[in-house]
C-alpha cells in the first residue's frame, strides 16, 4: 500500500472511528514500509488509553508475538533507551544510535534476532501536553533519509487525528435528578439538604 502523505492525511481525517484509524495506519505503515513492530503508546493516562492491545504502555501494538513475549519476559522496559527517547526525549531517533551509544544498549541488540534490524522511536506530544510516542521497526527503509521525514510525518498525523477522536466522545448525557443534584450543590447545599 503505496501512498502519498497528501493521501494519507485525507484518508485519516476521513476516518472517525479510533479502532479504524489503527487499522489504517498499521496497514500503511506494514504495506508500504516493510514495518512489523508498531507500539503507540500514550504516557500520561496509560489505563484510559489503553484500547487496542494488550501491551502494557500502549494503545495500538502489533509486533512478532516471539518479540513481544521475551521483551515482556526479561522486563525490557527498565533498560529499553528507546523506550525512554519516547516518554522523555524530543525528535525522532533511529534504533542504530541507540546501539552505537556507549556501552551499547542490550535491547536494540537483542531485537535484531527476531527480524527488527531498524527502526525509530518518534516522541510525540497531544492536547494538554500529554507525552505520547510511536516506536517502529523493520527493515532498513524506516531509517532511509528520504522515508525518515515522512513516516515521522505520518506519525504526527495520525497522533493528531487519534487525539481529536478522543476529545470527541460522547459523553453520556445527566439525567434530570442528576442535573438537579449539580445545580443545588452549585448553590452550596449540603449533602443532607439535597439528600432531603
Amino acid at each position: 500500500m503505496n501512498v502519498s502523505l497528501d493521501q494519507f492525511a485525507i484518508e485519516v481525517a476521513r476516518i472517525t472511528d479510533a479502532g479504524e484509524l489503527v487499522d489504517y495506519v498499521v496497514r500503511v505503515f506494514r504495506e508500504g514500509f516493510g514495518v512489523s513492530l508498531f507500539n503507540f503508546g500514550i504516557y500520561g493516562k496509560l489505563d484510559h488509553f489503553a484500547r487496542f492491545t494488550d501491551h502494557p504502555t500502549g494503545v495500538a501494538s502489533v509486533m512478532p508475538v516471539e518479540w513481544a513475549e521475551r521483551y515482556l519476559a526479561e522486563d525490557h522496559f527498565s533498560r529499553d533507551r528507546a523506550f525512554a527517547h519516547l516518554q522523555f526525549g524530543n525528535g525522532s531517533r533511529c534504533w542504530t544510535s541507540f546501539r552505537e551509544e556507549e556501552g551499547g544498549d542490550v535491547v536494540m541488540q537483542e531485537v535484531t534476532a527476531f527480524g527488527l534490524s531498524h527502526g525509530l522511536a518518534i516522541p510525540l506530544f497531544g492536547s494538554g501536553y500529554v507525552k505520547a510516542g510511536i516506536m517502529i521497526g523493520g527493515d532498513k527503509l524506516i531509517e532511509a533519509a528520504d522515508v525518515r521525514p515522512i513516516l515521522e510525518a505520518m506519525a504526527v498525523i495520525f497522533h493528531a487525528r487519534f487525539d481529536q477522536i478522543g476529545r470527541q466522545v460522547e459523553r453520556p448525557a445527566l439525567s434530570a435528578l442528576q442535573l438537579e443534584i449539580l445545580k443545588w450543590m452549585g448553590q452550596g447545599k449540603s449533602k443532607s439538604v439535597i439528600a432531603e
